[in-house]
């Protein structure tokens, strides 16, 4: 198989994987974290599939970008996945009331016109007493001080950082390099811009394709469904760090 040829068969695989897992029907805090995860990388590909097939230009720093994205989305639905799924699925969905208290933070400092009509909002009356609530409930389950200042309270949903996840999950070493190499070129440092060139057409399809099945694998543990012959050589392909080669 040629280039295309090769993500077309990836992509129909997913597809087909994926619709195993919707068909499972299981609705729970897992699948409601993972699948929001899970379709964060299923818009970052589309992007990159967008990128690959009609982009004009030199757009590897751009899909290196959206690759990091990805991976930061996979190894927390991996994480999500590995151990504790219940408990570590309610941490993530409940985050976002913090993240939520700490935007309005910023909004109540009224130092722009938008924060400004934002904080004096006629629906703040019906918004913030309920938020409020669900934020007290948040920071008694998880421990996190509600009267301490919004800087003072975690950023992650996670415990550590995000190498630590990576730790957790089994992929710290393929972190150390592939995060490095990826932050480089979001943050458009000189190293970065300078080796963004690995990043470019098919082999960062490729790369999304395997960081995707990571997540479907998992999926499918959790769900309990099957897989055919064909399905298990690439889950089992996708588990290996790339580093190591996929040949």
């Amino acid at each position: 198989m040629d280039d295309l040829q090769t993500i077309e068969y990836w992509a129909r695989t997913g597809n087909e994987i994926l619709a195993k897992v919707k068909a499972s029907g299981k609705q729970d805090d897992v699948m409601a974290a993972s699948c929001m995860l899970l379709q964060r990388l299923v818009n970052s590909g589309n992007t990159l599939r967008v990128l690959n097939d009609y982009a004009k230009h030199e757009w590897s720093a751009d899909g290196a970008s959206v690759l990091r994205t990805a991976y930061d989305a996979m190894l927390q639905a991996l994480y999500i996945l590995t151990a504790e799924q219940q408990d570590r699925a309610r941490r993530f969905l409940d985050f976002g009331v913090v993240e939520q208290v700490k935007l309005i933070h910023v909004f109540d400092k009224k130092r722009t016109k938008a924060s400004q009509r934002i904080a004096a909002s006629s629906r703040r009356a019906t918004v913030d007493p309920a938020l409020e609530v669900e934020f007290q409930r948040v920071c008694a389950k998880y421990g996190y001080n509600a009267k301490d200042p919004p800087r003072n309270l975690p950023k992650h949903w996670y415990r550590g950082s995000l190498y630590d996840v990576a730790v957790k999950v089994g992929y710290d070493t393929e972190y150390e390099l592939l995060q490095k190499q990826l932050s480089g070129i979001v943050h458009s440092s000189v190293f970065g811009i300078a080796g963004v060139s690995c990043y470019g057409d098919h082999n960062v399809m490729q790369l999304y394709w395997l960081f995707a099945f990571r997540v479907l694998d998992k999926m499918l543990g959790y769900v309990g469904t099957g897989v055919t012959e064909t399905e298990k050589f690439l889950l089992k392909m996708s588990r290996r760090n790339i580093f190591d080669g996929h040949s």
